[in-house]
This record gives C-alpha cells, sequence and structure tokens, in this order.
C-alpha cells in the first residue's frame, strides 16, 4: 500500500474549452514558396493549465481561464488571419482602409476590418497554437499565478490538430 504524505502536492490539471470553443477564420500559407488559396477552418480551442493545487483545492479558477481563453481568441472570430513576418512576403496598409500582401506568386488586398495581423511567420496551426498559447500565458502568470505550464490544443478538423506549451514563471 502506497501512502501519501499529507505536505505532498501533485502536479493537477485544469482544463477548459473543447466543444462549443470554436471560431472560425480564413487563411492562407506558403508552400514551397507559393501562397495556397485563401480558405477557413472552424478552429476548436482546449486549454490545459497545470500546476500544484492551492490551498482551497484550485489549480486556477475554471472562469478566469475561460475568461481569459474568450479574450484570446474572440478578436480572430471571422477574421482573416495574415502572418506578418514571413520570408519573402510584404504586408502594407494600402490605401482607404485595405491591407495588400504580396508575394508568394499572389497579391491580394482585403478591407483592413476583417484582418487580423499577426505577429508570426505563418497561419499554419502550429503557428496560432503557439500564438495563443504565448497571448494566455501573458495574461495567466498574473491572473493565476500558482499555474506554472499551459497548454493548448487547437483543431483544424477532426483529423488535424496542434498543441502548443507555454512554462509559466
Amino acid at each position: 500500500m502506497t501512502t501519501v504524505q499529507p505536505d505532498a502536492r501533485p502536479l493537477l490539471r485544469a482544463k477548459v474549452g473543447g466543444v462549443g470553443w470554436d471560431f472560425n477564420a480564413a487563411h492562407t500559407g506558403l508552400h514551397d514558396g507559393v501562397f495556397e488559396p485563401l480558405h477557413g477552418h472552424t478552429y476548436q480551442v482546449e486549454l490545459a493549465a497545470w500546476g500544484p493545487a492551492d490551498e482551497t483545492g484550485l489549480v486556477a479558477d475554471f472562469r478566469v481561464l475561460k475568461q481569459h481563453l474568450r479574450e484570446v481568441i474572440t478578436p480572430l472570430k471571422r477574421r482573416t488571419l495574415i502572418a506578418t513576418r514571413t520570408a519573402g512576403v510584404s504586408v502594407e496598409d494600402a490605401d482607404q482602409g485595405q491591407i495588400q500582401v504580396n508575394g508568394g506568386g499572389a497579391c491580394f488586398t482585403l478591407p483592413k476590418a476583417w484582418v487580423v495581423l499577426l505577429p508570426t511567420s505563418g497561419t499554419s496551426t502550429e503557428a496560432l497554437a503557439c500564438y495563443l498559447v504565448a497571448q494566455l500565458a501573458r495574461r495567466i502568470s498574473t491572473a493565476c499565478p500558482g499555474v506554472e505550464r499551459l497548454e493548448l490544443t487547437l483543431t483544424e478538423s477532426a483529423e488535424c490538430a496542434a498543441t502548443a506549451e507555454a512554462v509559466l514563471g
């Protein structure tokens, strides 16, 4: 028989998101130096926060995790996601409220209000998962000081997902 010491603080995982936590967004990406056609996904997001339980038994308050998750995905909903750090591609603020993207065999212009410019090198599911977990790490490290690690899974379809992790502290 194993006895757990009373002062042992096991690492716990609090998880939010999943079904119902989704957003629609369009994107394009470079493949072999050429832009793929602009297309969209209904992304689903799941966030896990790891850490020892506090004196009340919580890793983090679910309400706080949900609030921060909602705040980082809401700006992406129903937008076209454009990476601003893609080698060989220029992204410019064009005239009359337009964003112009040039490179990779394409030139397209979109209304600025429809676009979210991301400080990433791409808009793959992996890149988006890394972007989102970084945004959450900044927020949750302050709001939930006991959380040691975040894990965010971004699913783009039934068979494709990416998971990114951030160590806090």
